[in-house]
Formats: structure tokens, sequence, C-alpha cells
């Protein structure tokens, strides 16, 4: 089986690629098209996704991160970043737009990026007022095995639909429960 995108998927790509080179000024459709851009493997989309980093449309930022992630590998159904990429998660976690900062957040969370300034992010977002972001964050660090998760979920505050958020919630005490194993003294017989 080939990894090769099919006819039709390499013309939607190349549409998208060249509606966004050039310069589409309607932030409505040029956030569209970035979003159609970011279910493209291409090492095209990022550095376009990167030119809109600052764009002044807040719609048109939060496009960008799809624009910059990379799945990984494995079946896990997750992404990864490149340096740059990264780099340009870390401006938009800091952006003046806080539901671009809960997008951050959730990206960041459910990402597998090592990198450590990913959990440095993600425990500044523990102080975000949006408790969505506090939730993703403190997530996030959890599944990074990060001890700041624990601090955080007290932050999170009180949830009104605990059910829909059950899993996520939980992580912290899959942290310590991890933890608590990893402690545990090793007996031979």
């Amino acid at each position: 089986m080939s990894d090769a995108p099919s006819p039709f998927e390499q013309r939607t790509l190349e549409f998208f690629l060249n509606w966004a080179e050039e310069e589409e000024e309607h932030p409505d459709v040029l956030a569209e098209v970035l979003g159609g851009l970011g279910h493209h493997e291409d090492p095209r989309v990022e550095p376009l996704g990167l030119s809109y980093l600052t764009h002044p449309a807040s719609k048109v930022r939060a496009r960008v991160p799809s624009t910059l992630e990379h799945m990984v590998s494995d079946s896990s159904g997750r992404w990864t970043y490149t340096p740059v990429g990264l780099d340009a998660m870390l401006v938009l976690a800091r952006d003046t737009d806080a539901s671009i900062r809960k997008l951050v957040a959730h990206r960041l969370a459910e990402s597998r990026d090592p990198a450590p300034a990913v959990g440095d992010v993600l425990a500044d977002l523990l102080d975000e007022e949006d408790q969505v972001t506090r939730i993703w964050a403190v997530f996030g660090l959890a599944e990074r095995d990060d001890p700041r998760c624990v601090g955080g979920a007290s932050r999170v505050g009180p949830i009104d639909d605990h059910e829909a958020w059950s899993w996520i919630l939980g992580a912290p005490s899959r942290y310590a429960q991890r933890q608590k194993e990893r402690e545990a003294p090793v007996t031979t017989e």
C-alpha cells in the first residue's frame, strides 16, 4: 500500500496551496483554505501556515496549528511538530485571543511532542481564566508524567458535565498511579 496521495488529493493540495499563496484577503476564506491545507502532509504546508502566524484575524491564526502538525508513525493518531512548528505553537500559546490559547492547549495536550517546552507552556496555561484551557493543560501535563498536573488539577474548579470529561479529568489520577507503581519496591523470590 502506497503512502502517495491520490490524484484527487494532490490536485486539492495544489489548489489550496495556490489559493493561499495568492494572498487571499478575506479572513473567513483564508481560514478555510488553511484548514484544508491542514489535512495534507506536504513540506510546503508548514512554511505557508507559518506565514500567517501574526495575521490580524484570530480566525486565521487559529488555523495555523493544523498546518504545523505532523502525524507520528505509530497507531496513536497523535502528532508532533518540527522545531520551527513547535516555536510557532509556543508563540500561539501567548496569543491575545483566549480561544487560540485554548486550541493550543488542546493540540499540545494531545500531541506526542517530547520537547520540555511543551510541558512548560502547558503549565503556564494552568493560570488561564478559561476552564477548558486549564483542563487540557492538566491533561497534557499528566500525559507527559509531569508532576505539575497534580497542583494543576486543583485549579480546574468544579465541572458541570464531569461525565463528558471523565477520561481527561482522570489523567492526574492515572499519573499518580503510574508514579506509585514505579516507586513500588521490586520483589524477587
